[in-house]
């Protein structure tokens, strides 16, 4: 079995966040606004699910879309303490890309408001137990990776059908979003780590004793991501009936 590398970008590989006037473009956009339950012509075709959540699981986490393509319904779980979290892993199949992607990161507040919770459970029962992936209708590309049809569509369509990312912007740039809104309310380099799962210079996982990936430790932190000017209470609910 050979080691997961170490996570390094090179300088091109750097992507730019969004900024705030993108951000409330594209998740106050049109097409969200038509996930609406209260509009009389809903979107209802078949990439709803992945092409509603993806996007903003990613906003509030930090999660690579792989990583989210790759979730089982199993691995939305909740600690003794309450707190829910997804359980990023390479067991089952999955892969990652890192040796610092394996991680617990708790799911956001505004996340479980939209109905997230019932939207899983919803996939559990209509997969049923042959089928674990939340998002069973995303398939592989030839290199194994379940987001590539995703990203590539929120890329060439459904990205520039509501806003208009600069250079060096991306669907990926918005883990970057989610970096800068946790140094925003200073949350410390572990919660960076835990949650992102990037490793700050000179320090790895096996440097702490505990369970520093804890989500109940990180849980604040997650809760408190914002981003300004944007209110998605009008989404509030809606996932659940996907």
């Amino acid at each position: 079995m050979k080691p997961l590398q170490k996570d390094k970008e090179t300088e091109a590989e750097k992507r730019m966040p969004w900024d705030a006037n993108q951000v409330k473009g594209f998740f106050e956009g049109k097409f969200y606004h038509r996930c609406a339950s209260d509009l009389p012509s809903p979107y209802t075709l078949k990439d709803k699910g992945w092409r509603f959540w993806l996007p903003l699981l990613m906003l509030f986490s930090g999660a690579r879309p792989n990583e989210l393509a790759q979730l089982h319904c199993d691995d939305i779980r909740q600690t003794e303490a309450g707190t829910w979290y997804f359980s990023l892993s390479d067991e089952n199949g999955k892969t990652l890309k890192t040796g610092s992607s394996r991680r617990r990161v708790p799911l956001h507040s505004e996340l479980v408001k939209i109905g997230f919770l019932e939207f899983v459970e919803a996939r559990r029962k209509r997969n049923g137990p042959k089928e674990p992936r939340i998002f069973a209708e995303l398939k592989p590309d030839k290199y194994g990776s379940l987001a590539a049809y995703a990203s590539k569509r929120l890329r060439d369509t459904f990205i520039p059908e509501e806003i208009t990312l600069q250079e060096r912007q991306t669907f990926y740039s918005l883990r970057h979003n989610v970096r800068d809104a946790l140094r925003r309310v200073k949350a410390p380099a572990d919660t960076l780590l835990a949650v992102c799962g990037w490793t700050p210079a000179g320090k790895s996982v096996s440097d702490d004793y505990g369970d520093v990936g804890n989500p109940d430790l990180h849980r604040e932190y997650v809760d408190a991501i914002a981003y300004p000017g944007l209110d998605l209470t009008f989404l509030h609910g809606v996932g659940g009936k996907l």
